[in-house]
C-alpha cells in the first residue's frame, strides 16, 4: 500500500508546476436546475448539460449503468461497481438513479410526476414537465416524458415500452427510446443529441423525440453465457434521415468475455437525396476477476468518403485493480483523425470538435474525433479515518494541443457522522504554444444524521485570466414528522478578492410534504444573481406533485 501511495505522490510532483483546474471534482447537482446553473458559470459545457439533463430525466438503473460515465468526475469501469465507489461518487450519482418509489414488479403499479416552473417577473412565463413510469406486469414496463417549454413549444422527450424476463428466448425487448452499450461503447453506446428538432410538432415528437439515445427496437436473447443483441434505430428531422442497425454476439468463457459487433448505417439528406453510408466492425475482449478487470475494444469503420481508409481506426482499453484499502483505475483511448461514428460512446476527454458531412449538410459536436489520451485514478485508505483520492487525465490531438486535468483530495473522518476533506484541482490547456491554467482549492465539511445533513465548502480559484475568486457553498437538509424534508442551498460562486464584488449567487429553499400515502408535494423557490447578464436577477417558483399507485 505504501508503494501505491508513493506512486500517486510522484505523479503529482511531476505535474506540480501546472497549477489547478476547473471545479469539476466535488460538485453535486441534485436537480436539473443545478445542472443549468453549472452550465451558466462554466463548470460544464452546453453539450454536457444537455446529456446530463437527459440522463437525469430518463434515469439510470441496472440496465444502463454505463451512463454514469457522462457524470463529471465519475468513471464507469465495470458492470457492477457501486460497492467500490467513494462516498462522494455515490452522492454525485444518486440524483440520476431512477426513482422507483411505490413501484412493484409483482403487480400493476407506477407513478406520475408533474413539475411546473413559474418565473416571477413581469412576463411570468411558465414551463411544465410530466413523467409517467408504470410497471404493467411482472415483465412489462412503460415510460413517457413530456415537456411544455417557456416558449410554448410542446414535445415528447422520451417514451418506451420494455420487456425483461429471466426465461424464454428473448430476455430483453425495448420499443421506442432506449440506450445500450456493446463492449466498451466504442461502436455502440451513448453519445448524446445529433439532430436538432426545434421545428417538429408535438405529434411528430411522439414518433421522433428529441433524445440523444436510440429510437426504434432493441432485442436481447440467448443463454447467459451466449447472448445475441440487435438494434434498429430510425430517426429524422426536417432535413436528415437516419437509419442504422447493429448486431452484437457475446460469448463468455469463465472469467473471460468476447464480443463482436457489426454496425451499418445510412444517413441521408431528405431534400437532396444524398447519402452517407458507414459500416463498422467492433471487437471486444475482457477479463473480469475478483481483484482485476481488464478490457479492450477496437473499431474498424468504412464509409463512402474519400478519406474513409485513412487514419479512421479507434481503440479503447481499461483496467481496474482493487483490494481492501486501494483501488486503481486505468484507461486509454485512441481516435483517428478521420474517425466518425454517430452511435458510439467510448471513453474520451472533454474536448469537443465540430464534425461536418458536407455531402448531406450535417454537422454535430463530437468528442471522439482526432483525440488520444489516458486516465489514471486511485483511491487509498491511509487509515480507518483518513483516505486519499487522485485522478490524472491527459488528452489531445498532438503535442501542439494538450489538456491536463488533475483532481486530488484528502479526507478525514472525525466521527462516524463528521468528515473534513481538502480538494485540489487543475485544468491546464496547451494549444499552439499558448498555455492557460485554472486553479482551485476547496475545504469541505460534511455532517450527517438520520434527520439532518450538512455539506459546505470554502473555495479559492485562480483562473487563466489571473483573476482570484472565493466561493462558498452551503447545503442542509432537515426531516421531521410534519415536513417530509426541507432543504436549503446557498452558492456564492465568484467573489472577486481584489474588488469584493459578488459576480454570481444562486440559492433555493425547498420543502417536501406527504399529502397522503400515495401523493406528495414539493415546493421550491429559486433565486439567481449573475452580474454578467443583462438582466442579472431571476427568481422562480417550482412545484412538483408525485402520485404513485
Amino acid at each position: 500500500m505504501k508503494a501505491t501511495v508513493c506512486i500517486s505522490i510522484v505523479i503529482l510532483l511531476v505535474f506540480a508546476n501546472l497549477s489547478l483546474g476547473r471545479t469539476i471534482g466535488s460538485e453535486i447537482y441534485p436537480t436539473e436546475d443545478e445542472l443549468y446553473e453549472a452550465y451558466l458559470i462554466g463548470q460544464i459545457d452546453y453539450q454536457t448539460y444537455l446529456n446530463l439533463r437527459e440522463i437525469f430525466n430518463s434515469g439510470i438503473d441496472s440496465t444502463n449503468l454505463y451512463l454514469i460515465e457522462e457524470i463529471p468526475n465519475i468513471n464507469y469501469f465495470r458492470e457492477y461497481e457501486s460497492d467500490i465507489q467513494s462516498e462522494l461518487e455515490k452522492e454525485q450519482t444518486k440524483p440520476y438513479v431512477s426513482d422507483q418509489v411505490g413501484i412493484s414488479k409483482d403487480k400493476f403499479s407506477g407513478s406520475i410526476k408533474w413539475k411546473r416552473y413559474q418565473e416571477l417577473d413581469e412576463f411570468g412565463q411558465d414551463k411544465n414537465q410530466i413523467y409517467i413510469n408504470s410497471q404493467l406486469s411482472q415483465d412489462w414496463s412503460f415510460k413517457l416524458n413530456g415537456l411544455d417549454e417557456y416558449t410554448g413549444h410542446q414535445e415528447f422527450s422520451f417514451r418506451s415500452l420494455n420487456y425483461k424476463s429471466q426465461r424464454g428466448t428473448i430476455r430483453k425487448l425495448s420499443i421506442g427510446n432506449f440506450t445500450t452499450r456493446f463492449g466498451l461503447g466504442l461502436t455502440v453506446g451513448y453519445r448524446g443529441r445529433i439532430l436538432g428538432k426545434d421545428y417538429l410538432s408535438p405529434e411528430e415528437t411522439l414518433l421522433f423525440p428529441d433524445y440523444g439515445g436510440f429510437n426504434g427496437i432493441y432485442a436481447e436473447g440467448g443463454h447467459r453465457k451466449n447472448l445475441v443483441k440487435w438494434l434498429f434505430h430510425y430517426d429524422k428531422n426536417d432535413t436528415i434521415l437516419v437509419r442504422t442497425s447493429a448486431l452484437n454476439v457475446v460469448r463468455k468463457y469463465g472469467l473471460f468475455k468476447v464480443e463482436g459487433t457489426l454496425l451499418g448505417s445510412i444517413i441521408s439528406n431528405r431534400l437532396t437525396k444524398t447519402e452517407f453510408r458507414q459500416y463498422q466492425v467492433g471487437l471486444f475482449m475482457g477479463y473480469f476477476g475478483y481483484d482485476i478487470d481488464a478490457a479492450i475494444e477496437v473499431s474498424l469503420p468504412k464509409n463512402n468518403l474519400e478519406q474513409s481508409s485513412k487514419n479512421n481506426q479507434a481503440a479503447v482499453a481499461e483496467m481496474t485493480y482493487r483490494n481492501n484499502d486501494f483501488t486503481l483505475k486505468l484507461s486509454t483511448w485512441y481516435y483517428g483523425q478521420n474517425f466518425t461514428n454517430l452511435f458510439g460512446g467510448g471513453r474520451s476527454g472533454d474536448l469537443y470538435r465540430t464534425v461536418e458531412f458536407e455531402t448531406i449538410d450535417l454537422s454535430y459536436r463530437d468528442r471522439r474525433n482526432n483525440q488520444r489520451g489516458f486516465l489514471v485514478k486511485t483511491s487509498t485508505s491511509l487509515s480507518g479515518q483518513i483516505d486519499a483520492e487522485m485522478a490524472l487525465s491527459i488528452y489531445g490531438s498532438s503535442r501542439y494541443e494538450r489538456f491536463i486535468e488533475i483532481q486530488t483530495s484528502l479526507g478525514k473522518i472525525f466521527a462516524e457522522k463528521s468528515r473534513l476533506r481538502v480538494y485540489y484541482e487543475l485544468f491546464r490547456k496547451e494549444k499552439l504554444g499558448e498555455i492557460a491554467n485554472d486553479n482551485s482549492l476547496k475545504l469541505e465539511y460534511n455532517y450527517k444524521l438520520p434527520q439532518f445533513s450538512l455539506r459546505s465548502f470554502l473555495g479559492y480559484t485562480y483562473d487563466n485570466e489571473n483573476q482570484k475568486y472565493l466561493s462558498f457553498h452551503f447545503r442542509t437538509k432537515l426531516k421531521n414528522k410534519i415536513l417530509k424534508e426541507i432543504e436549503f442551498w446557498v452558492n456564492f460562486s465568484r467573489i472577486n478578492i481584489e474588488t469584493g464584488n459578488i459576480d454570481y449567487f444562486y440559492g433555493y429553499i425547498k420543502e417536501m410534504v406527504d399529502i397522503t400515502k400515495t401523493v406528495s408535494l414539493a415546493v421550491k423557490y429559486r433565486y439567481r444573481y449573475n452580474r454578467r447578464f443583462a438582466e442579472p436577477v431571476e427568481s422562480t417558483i417550482y412545484l412538483e406533485t408525485l402520485m404513485v399507485w
